[in-house]
């Protein structure tokens, strides 16, 4: 559980960041606001199976495909 509790934080804080990176602190914040306010995120939480990963776990995807498509990440596509 403290495990858990780890990784929404630390996914969180990550977000913020990223979020302050790419569009301001007052998107960063409202984003925030509305992650914070999905009642989604409180029943996943208390979930003792791997579905509590879900929301983590599609926030880092978001995060990695956005850096992919705005080119910030340090990976070439093309040399695949």
């Amino acid at each position: 559980m403290v495990t858990l509790v780890l990784i929404i934080v630390s996914t969180l804080f990550f977000l913020f960041k990223f979020v302050e990176k790419e569009f301001g602190p007052n998107a960063a914040k409202i984003a925030m606001v509305l992650l914070c306010t999905y009642t989604g995120i409180m029943y996943w939480i208390g979930s003792p199976f791997v579905q509590n990963l879900i929301v983590p776990l599609c926030l880092w995807i978001y995060m990695l495909l956005y850096r992919m498509q705005t080119g910030s990440f340090k990976f070439n596509i093309m040399a695949l």
